[in-house]
């Protein structure tokens, strides 16, 4: 031991923290590494999205908006933040689809009426997804005639 020391275990000290005592008869505290297994990382719960009910809008509170493509604008932008839960890369252009075809009046019925949401939804995905097909049958058919 460095300085002419004896190791000395004192009970009263934490285990694998051993007292050196030097000739002199001061006790100093050593550090010693114990053999502990490593520590894993807490991991910690990822946030889920909460999912809150939508809150209603009115005909009178849209048209205090301005005029209809901030209209469309803004209830583009409700309906988006639902679509977006359900289907995150194609949020876009479903919500894209709906605005297009729908005035004022109806985007304030999707965003208010849950079950007419439900099916205006699932009719722009039937749509995007026909579309879809029908690109890639076309695109195969021209890949086969090269």
């Amino acid at each position: 031991m460095p300085g002419g020391g004896q190791v000395n275990q004192n009970p009263m000290m934490p285990m694998g923290q051993p007292m050196v005592m030097p000739i002199g008869g001061q006790t100093q505290p050593q550090q010693v590494m114990a053999s502990q297994p490593p520590v894993q990382p807490v991991q910690q719960p990822q946030p889920q999205p909460v999912q809150m009910a939508p809150q209603q809008v009115t005909m009178e509170q849209v048209g205090q908006i301005g005029d209809q493509g901030a209209q469309k604008q803004f209830l583009g932008e409700k309906i988006f933040m639902r679509v977006q839960q359900m289907d995150q890369a194609r949020a876009g252009q479903i919500v894209g689809m709906i605005v297009d075809v729908y005035n004022v009046e109806k985007l304030v019925q999707v965003v208010n009426d849950e079950k007419f949401y439900q099916e205006t939804v699932s009719n722009a995905v039937s749509t995007l997804n026909n579309a879809l097909q029908q690109q890639q049958q076309q695109d195969q058919q021209q890949n086969s005639a090269q």
